[in-house]
């Protein structure tokens, strides 16, 4: 791959593309969910997530689904 007329390595090509990755990342932590430190941040396993469209009712959802909570570990 060249750039400019200049080679460009992929895995420099690579890097760079984790590199905004990680910065994406990090501005939607800091902006989205006021999350300052790595160590503060989370994940869920959307896996996990329990919700049945075909019971739809009002005020139910997976937020009120209490199997969809978040436990302290």
């Amino acid at each position: 791959m060249e750039f400019h007329g200049k080679p460009l390595p992929i895995k420099r090509f690579k890097e760079g593309i984790h590199d905004m990755i990680r910065e994406a990342e990090d501005i939607l932590w800091e902006d989205l969910m006021w999350v300052s430190e790595k160590k503060e941040r989370f994940e869920i396993d959307l896996d996990k997530i329990q919700d049945d469209l075909s019971f739809a009712k009002r005020g139910a959802s997976r937020v009120t689904n209490e199997a969809n909570w978040l436990k302290n570990k």
